[in-house]
């Protein structure tokens, strides 16, 4: 329910499990006077300079941003479009850079802060607050046990499933392929695969930012993702919901954005990726109908990709292309 459904706060969802923060804390870079001198040692998180009154002052905004208990937004073409003040984007980017430190993360975990922060996503139409509370839960996946649970928690993936599906918000979809990423690449998580493999609409996601984003960035998280999902997942069941042939083209139209020639470590990997996905649905009778007619430009694509100086001779990318060259050819 948006802010704008009630005209009080009665029926609004309520944050639980926040410690009292009565006091409005200094943020953390100011944690340190100038003489070096440490400020009330007793608030701080573990070892860090970080202030325990300040993190939860902040995650209780991203609430209050979302909550609110009068309707704040303007209003153009008849859409709400928050836009978030940038005092307060900065101040929740510092916590999104907080919280790659093990001890906030596990800090933030203790008083449910990914409760909130999952419920700030569904709640808001502000593109920035998603991407960032999306990035401070994938940063919070530096400490092992929030990792954990992230990995084992089907609300988590069921949320970051659809933020992928129905947002196209390029900063967003790059911190959602990128949290949606990490339990799969523990090789622990069976829930968000389910999840994602049964998801219909994610493969039309797929085929929109290989056939129309330049954003490195989100290529290379969109590529590892789906070359993940693929290599995992069940692709007889897969085939079952996708749509192979479009997402067979996506890949190509992909693999043609970087010219097949990597300038950098992360194109080289996603270049890899994007060759193991195509070896990968070989595997399946409708993958291989749908390499088969794409057949010219397959070989193409590969007789040029192996011939550039960047490929790893023996690597993942080169074994995935000799082999589908062994098949098309």
């Amino acid at each position: 329910m948006s802010a704008s459904d009630s005209d009080n706060g009665d029926d609004l969802p309520q944050p639980v499990g926040l410690p009292d923060s009565d006091i409005n804390p200094s943020p953390p870079h100011q944690y340190i006077t100038a003489d070096g001198v440490e400020n009330d040692i007793s608030d701080r998180i573990g070892d860090t300079v970080y202030s325990k009154k300040w993190t939860v002052s902040t995650i209780k905004h991203v609430f209050e941003i979302v909550f609110p208990i009068t309707h704040a937004a303007a209003t153009i073409g008849g859409e709400d479009v928050n836009i978030l003040e940038v005092d307060v984007d900065n101040e929740l980017c510092r916590l999104w850079d907080s919280s790659v430190n093990k001890d906030v993360a596990e800090y933030l975990q203790g008083f449910s802060a990914i409760d909130i922060l999952l419920t700030a996503i569904q709640g808001t139409s502000c593109h920035r607050l998603q991407e960032i509370c999306i990035g401070i839960i994938g940063n919070m996946c530096c400490a092992e046990f929030v990792c954990d649970e992230i990995s084992n928690s089907k609300h988590t993936a069921d949320v970051i499933t659809d933020v992928i599906i129905g947002v196209r918000d390029p900063g967003v979809l790059v911190e959602a392929t990128r949290l949606a990423y990490i339990p799969l690449n523990t090789g622990s998580s069976t829930v968000w695969l389910q999840t994602m493999q049964a998801a219909s609409g994610l493969c039309e996601t797929f085929c929109f930012i290989l056939n129309s984003s330049t954003n490195s960035e989100l290529l290379s998280h969109t590529a590892l993702l789906l070359d993940a999902v693929l290599d995992m997942g069940d692709v007889e069941s897969i085939a079952e919901v996708w749509d192979l042939n479009e997402l067979v083209s996506a890949v190509f139209i992909g693999l043609e954005e970087y010219g097949l020639e990597a300038e950098t470590p992360e194109e080289s990997q996603t270049l890899v990726s994007l060759f193991h996905c195509l070896h990968t649905l070989s595997t399946n009778q409708q993958g291989l109908a749908a390499l088969a007619s794409h057949r010219a430009a397959l070989l193409d694509a590969i007789n040029r990709y192996l011939s550039t100086s960047s490929v790893d001779q023996g690597g993942l990318g080169w074994t995935s292309a000799e082999a589908l060259h062994k098949t098309f050819r």
